[in-house]
């Protein structure tokens, strides 16, 4: 027995289905009789679901256009509202493309079209849809740095921050390697020069001894009180020396209190030229005072000062590898009086001019030690300007000699 059925509908436009089926005797119909059992029922559903797909596809996809499935208003709210619940607060613009890159009518503003075709953010529309070109939504966000720095400022400023911390420790850590590399340098110069200093003295003093142990030397009085001036001499050097080392661990006290006096910078200047003109003679050099300062008087330590103008001529006569040529001159700047001391010796290099006034430091010249000292005499000389609320600077080309200013406040304000 063939069953025969229709199917009709509006996509298919007056055309016709025919569905045939064919049931047998043994089919589970008794006595030949056709009954309407669910068989018949259960394919006109079948046919009648057949019909609704394809009416949909057809009816969404040939019939409607992408202009007609898309509504701008629901859109613009859609993608505000997904937006927002990511917590994207900039703006944004969108479009709508086709296959092809060409922007839907209404569907995005034409002068961002470029932007958004190369936009990175771009998704599929109706990526279900089986028939006809596929369409693309596409977005860009034209405050995209300013807003993601926005939120990322927190994270930037203490990633940042880390950073300069961890250089800066870097840098400390190479600064302290490097200072303790030139204390080092500077402790064993240090102790180089103190062990020639100190050789000298007991060498000498030792050599006096054992000369006044000689019955013969001992009964010849002259030579005997000439050894044992000998003796007195460089015991005096010996306490010298040890004094200045001692000295070293005051000048660094807070509590290093000073005489203060009026003071007559001129009448220090001459005593201190006094007491060198003896080694200026010996090496047939000369010392010229240009004392031209019309106010001299200042507020201060009389001990201290006359140090200071000694340490600076006596380093000039040490300094000077050639015949010694040394000025000091005077001069008001102010309400301060100048003082210069000049020499022609060997100089100093850049490297070494911020140094010189350290502790202990001492321009390095290898095993050399023609010239004595501890490297403490600038030091001790840059403590006593400070405490006078003066200054000091130096000017130095090497093998052209020195120049060492010093700025003492006047006592009163004549000019």
């Amino acid at each position: 027995t063939i069953i025969s059925r229709e199917i009709t509908g509006p996509n298919f436009q007056g055309s016709s289905v025919h569905i045939d089926f064919n049931v047998n005797k043994g089919s589970g119909i008794r006595g030949g009789q056709l009954q309407d059992t669910s068989v018949e029922h259960m394919m006109d559903r079948r046919a009648e679901m057949i019909d609704e797909v394809f009416y949909d596809l057809m009816q969404n996809e040939m019939i409607r256009g992408i202009g007609e499935r898309i509504e701008k208003k629901i859109l613009d709210s859609l993608l505000k509202q997904r937006l927002a619940d990511m917590m994207i607060n900039t703006e944004m613009k969108y479009g709508v493309f086709d296959y092809f890159g060409r922007m839907v009518n209404g569907m995005g503003s034409p002068e961002d079209a470029d932007d958004l075709r190369s936009s990175v953010y771009k998704a599929r529309l109706f990526p279900n849809d089986f028939f006809g070109d596929p369409f693309f939504l596409s977005l860009v966000f034209p405050n995209q740095k300013g807003f993601l720095l926005g939120n990322m400022w927190f994270t930037l400023t203490i990633s940042t921050l880390f950073i300069l911390l961890i250089i800066g420790a870097f840098a400390y850590t190479i600064f302290v390697i490097q200072n303790q590399k030139q204390l080092s340098l500077i402790k064993n110069d240090f102790i180089s020069n103190m062990t020639h200093e100190l050789k000298t003295p007991i060498s000498t003093i030792s050599l006096a001894c054992e000369a006044l142990s000689d019955e013969a030397m001992s009964a010849d009085a002259g030579r005997k009180n000439k050894f044992l001036q000998m003796i007195s001499q460089e015991n005096r050097r010996l306490g010298g020396l040890v004094e200045n080392v001692l000295k070293s661990s005051i000048w660094d006290k807070a509590d290093f209190k000073m005489q203060m006096e009026v003071c007559d910078v001129h009448q220090i200047i001459r005593d201190c030229a006094e007491s060198a003109f003896m080694q200026v003679e010996q090496r047939g050099g000369t010392l010229n005072l240009e004392l031209n300062a019309l106010n001299f008087e200042v507020e201060g330590d009389s001990v201290h000062l006359t140090n200071v103008i000694n340490n600076l001529v006596d380093n000039a006569i040490k300094y000077s590898d050639r015949e010694v040529d040394i000025t000091v001159n005077t001069s008001n700047e102010g309400n301060f009086i100048r003082i210069e001391v000049t020499d022609k010796g060997m100089g100093i290099s850049k490297d070494h001019q911020k140094k010189i006034f350290d502790k202990f430091y001492r321009i390095p010249r290898g095993n050399l030690h023609n010239v004595k000292g501890f490297g403490l005499g600038l030091n001790y000389v840059m403590n006593v300007v400070n405490n006078h609320k003066a200054t000091i600077e130096v000017k130095s080309s090497e093998g052209k000699g020195s120049t060492f200013t010093v700025r003492l406040p006047l006592c009163n304000k004549k000019t």
